[in-house]
């Protein structure tokens, strides 16, 4: 049965219900005190598995939900940096910090392993982890400091600037009366701002305006495994090096 996204997430799927059967010896397996990033690092182990045994699956399965943000972990896997280690410790480490973060995060939303865990968490009776996971998903989605100031009815300003602002500003049309002082009124779409603003220095740059959506990214087969080759050209041919000259050699790709 050829690797693919349902399996992945089948695959986790079970990941997942064995961890939180003891989800104290997980975290130990996983050299962690933290639920979230042994979830997030647990992402990958379907991905490892299926490599062994079919790469090009495991490859394509991978560029289909991670895209460019794939290519360190594709490295990885190629350079067999997860066979000969622990895999969970070693995912739950990249997955705290440093370049593949991301990626793991994105690997965890697709895969939904949050609602998953918990799931899994509450059906175990697991209570006390549960509360823990979720705490730490609250830590982590604290909002950071705002400054909003509200304007009438119809409008919101997120944040003052003291002192004079050099550069480009960004200008949203909006509808709706809003008056920002003597002379500086929205009155309908298409309006913008001009002129000083309240109690403060005049703000100058250019104005930019953005129009429509940016174009999909091209997902199709032949321009996945155009990528898949791209990524993967430089790790084989160092292999093809090393195995012939060393692995102190430079490389010349």
């Amino acid at each position: 049965m050829p690797f693919d996204l349902a399996t992945w997430r089948a695959e986790t799927q079970q990941i997942v219900t064995e961890m939180a059967r003891d989800p104290q010896a997980a975290l130990a397996r996983a050299g962690t005190n933290t639920l979230y990033g042994m979830l997030l690092g647990s992402t990958i182990l379907p991905i490892v598995a299926a490599y062994a045994a079919d790469p090009n699956g495991a490859l394509v399965a991978l560029m289909g939900v991670a895209g460019g943000l794939g290519a360190n972990l594709i490295a990885n896997l190629i350079q067999r940096k997860y066979d000969d280690a622990n895999a969970l410790a070693l995912a739950t480490q990249e997955a705290q910090g440093g370049a593949l973060a991301p990626l793991y995060k994105k690997l965890a939303e697709e895969l939904e392993v949050v609602p998953l865990a918990e799931r899994a968490l509450a059906e175990a009776g697991q209570t006390a982890a549960l509360a823990q996971l979720r705490e730490e998903i609250k830590r982590l989605n604290a909002p950071g400091r705002t400054h909003n100031l509200s304007i009438g009815d119809n409008a919101q300003v997120g944040t003052a600037i003291a002192g004079d602002v050099h550069g480009n500003i960004t200008s949203t049309q909006q509808s709706g009366g809003v008056n920002f002082g003597s002379g500086n009124t929205i009155q309908k779409m298409g309006d913008v701002v001009a002129g000083d603003k309240v109690n403060g220095d005049k703000v100058l740059g250019d104005k930019i305006l953005n129009y429509g959506a940016p174009k999909p990214a091209d997902t199709g087969p032949e321009h996945t495994r155009a990528q898949i080759d791209t990524l993967t050209r430089r790790p084989r041919v160092l292999e093809q090096q090393a195995a012939i000259f060393g692995y102190n050699v430079r490389p010349e790709v």
